[in-house]
């Protein structure tokens, strides 16, 4: 597929006046019916932006590699086991890679205002991106309806992936903002589907 988006803003410098992505996505699913049960899905894509001073660089959105498998199975008494593993290599982002005096500060006596040096525009790449939840589903058949409890570990791994990164007031120490559910994560729940 093909899409062009005139008129949007990446990030600090020139505006984007267009952009391409050109992408791949294969499913594989095993057939309906036993036990076992899943999929999985794979995402190839390439996404660029022409910039307003003639330039070409990556889009926020090229993340070049996806892969999402999921696994359930159906075991005795009601109870459903399933995984769901994640993986994405990592979006691209502008590094900072200096400061420069911005201004006056605020406090006279204080220390100039520094102000970013940003390297080349979505030049860097967030690390790779990986997930690994576990669910287990108990279903039981009740009068008004299907009652469902589970409980459900999310990044089991607990792996620290990055949405983005932040700096310290002089620009100089970088540090990795979590994404959702970075840290390992316990869930348990009920639903209630009526007649």
């Amino acid at each position: 597929w093909r899409n062009t988006v005139p008129g949007v803003l990446v990030s600090a410098g020139p505006p984007a006046v267009a952009g391409t992505a050109v992408g791949l996505d294969l499913l594989a699913q095993r057939a309906a019916g036993g036990r076992l049960g899943g999929w999985v899905g794979y995402s190839l894509l390439r996404a660029r932006l022409d910039l307003a001073d003639g330039s070409r660089v990556r889009a926020p959105t090229d993340v070049t590699h996806s892969l999402t498998a999921v696994g359930t199975a159906t075991l005795a008494g009601g109870w459903t086991v399933g995984t769901t593993a994640r993986y994405g290599t990592g979006a691209p982002f502008t590094p900072v890679v200096g400061a420069r005096a911005g201004g006056a500060p605020a406090d006279p006596a204080g220390p100039p205002l520094l102000l970013p040096v940003h390297g080349p525009l979505l030049g860097g790449r967030l690390p790779a991106y990986g997930r690994l939840d576990v669910r287990v589903t108990r279903g039981v058949a009740t009068r008004a309806g299907l009652l469902t409890a589970y409980v459900e570990a999310l990044n089991v791994l607990d792996r620290a992936n990055v949405a983005r990164y932040t700096y310290d007031a002089t620009w100089q120490a970088r540090r990795a903002v979590p994404a959702f559910f970075a840290a390992r994560t316990l869930v348990v729940g009920t639903e209630l589907q009526l007649r």
